[in-house]
């Protein structure tokens, strides 16, 4: 759990705090734990307001 540093609250970490379940939001999901334990940087784009 993360604490919100000024108000002492817990909340969801990861990919738990996403919104959505549409199928590319699903799919988005599935995906974040192979690239969270690659040693390579990776790149979020998008159109801009999306809320990447």
């Amino acid at each position: 759990m993360w604490r919100d540093a000024g108000r002492g609250r817990e909340g969801p970490r990861g990919a738990a705090r996403l919104v959505g379940d549409s199928p590319p939001m699903r799919e988005l999901k599935a995906l974040i734990p192979r690239v969270a334990t690659s040693p390579f940087p990776v790149v979020i784009e998008g159109e801009s307001g999306t809320g990447k």
